[in-house]
């Protein structure tokens, strides 16, 4: 079963962190001009180790008792992603964003389990097939970084996007989740097609103008994971739905309606397609 699976990769997790801050403390040590303050990051690598002390007693048994950590999660991935890194911090801000995103992913996939049972396998074999040696990939890299001195992440290329494959691509898989439902059944499987999609445009090399479109996507694609996460949520921590109603009301407002003007302006498109309008809802 996932959950087991995630008591393991618990003691992972803290591997992880020692070395993401080890990779920190080694910038400060070798690049003087642009030193990232040691505490640029913090709130990440403690929602990662309570992440994993979530675990240490065995599997949680109720939404509540990890919903918080999915909700900060979320909330951290997009704060980062919508701040500049101070200097000396792009690669560390760059792990961080991945961090978040792959602990939202195993926090969604636990809570998907337990809201939708009867799809519980599906969850289950997906944590253990993809997520778990994803995971095991990233520490391999920040283990990696923490040997020599982060690089900045390079920039994409400007838009907009003139490849009508990746175009017609990304709209096709918007187009996916267009969908008013709100019940957990058909919510919950969105969810998961969310990370899978992402993942595939994490590790695509996108077309030469489509570098900004394709990192659009992915902020995007997590956005719609947010949106599942929220009604497993208040599906499974009824007490607690107006919290989570509220996260994703200020982060439509704050994060979504710019990121999907933005994605419209990076592919190239003269109009918003209807699934890039609805892919938030």
């Amino acid at each position: 079963m996932v959950l087991k699976y995630r008591v393991f990769v618990s003691l992972i997790i803290v591997s992880c962190c020692a070395a993401f801050w080890t990779s920190v403390a080694g910038a400060q040590s070798s690049t003087p001009a642009a030193t990232c303050d040691s505490s640029y990051g913090s709130e990440a690598f403690a929602v990662y180790k309570s992440s994993s002390a979530a675990y240490n007693n065995g599997t949680p048994s109720k939404v509540s008792d990890i919903a918080a950590l999915a909700i900060q999660s979320a909330q951290l991935r997009i704060q980062y992603e919508d701040t500049p890194a101070p200097a000396g911090c792009e690669s560390v801000r760059a792990l961080v964003i991945q961090l978040m995103r792959i602990n939202e992913d195993s926090l969604y996939l636990t809570i998907a389990a337990l809201v939708d049972n009867k799809n519980a396998d599906s969850y289950n074999s997906f944590f253990t097939s993809v997520w778990q040696p994803r995971f095991k990939a990233l520490t391999t890299t920040v283990q990696a970084i923490s040997a020599g001195t982060p690089t900045a992440p390079a920039a994409p290329a400007d838009g907009p996007c003139t490849d009508k494959g990746f175009q017609k691509q990304a709209v096709t898989d918007l187009n996916s989740f267009s969908t008013s439902q709100n019940d957990v059944g058909t919510v919950a499987p969105l969810g998961l097609s969310s990370i899978k999609l992402r993942y595939g445009y994490e590790d695509m090399t996108p077309p030469a103008t489509c570098g900004a479109a394709r990192n659009d996507m992915v902020q995007v694609l997590s956005f719609v994971e947010d949106n599942g996460l929220v009604i497993l949520l208040k599906a499974g921590d009824t007490p607690n739905a107006s919290t989570y109603s509220d996260f994703l009301t200020k982060a439509q407002t704050q994060y979504a309606t710019p990121l999907l003007a933005r994605l419209q302006t990076d592919l190239g498109l003269s109009a918003p397609a209807t699934a890039v309008a609805t892919a938030s809802s």
